[in-house]
């Protein structure tokens, strides 16, 4: 733990939240003098009060302890999934150009492998915040 990346997040989430030191210490029952001191790393709020700065914040109380959002890992089935949605696209991509080929339309394969791309940016981008 680091008390002043903890100071630091504390201020920057409380910031970015809108919340003034005024209504945090009257959520939280105590001065803004204490509030100032967690924001600058001096002191650690107590682990009751930790949990409800977190709700009010919308992070976790890992996150506040680290100074920072702490990424979670993809657990298998979601990097499973990942992978066959993106084969699946590369596969429809790879198809598609057969069979627009086959009916003599004019394609180019790079075409093709843009929206095969496409495709598989978009599973992962959504696999990700998902997560």
């Amino acid at each position: 733990m680091n008390a002043k990346r903890t100071g630091v997040f504390l201020k920057e989430m409380r910031i970015q939240k809108r919340i003034s030191l005024e209504e945090m210490s009257k959520a939280l029952k105590v001065t803004i003098e204490e509030i100032a001191k967690w924001e600058m790393g001096e002191s650690y709020p107590d682990s009751k009060e930790m949990t409800f700065i977190a709700d009010m914040l919308g992070v976790t109380v890992e996150n506040i302890y680290s100074g920072y959002h702490v990424r979670k890992k993809m657990n298998k089935t979601t990097a499973d999934t990942l992978i066959m949605g993106a084969s699946v696209s590369i596969l429809a991509g790879v198809l598609s150009f057969f069979l627009l080929r086959s009916i003599n339309l004019e394609v180019s394969i790079l075409s093709v492998i843009t929206f095969a791309s496409i495709g598989v940016l978009t599973i992962l981008y959504v696999g990700l915040k998902t997560e």
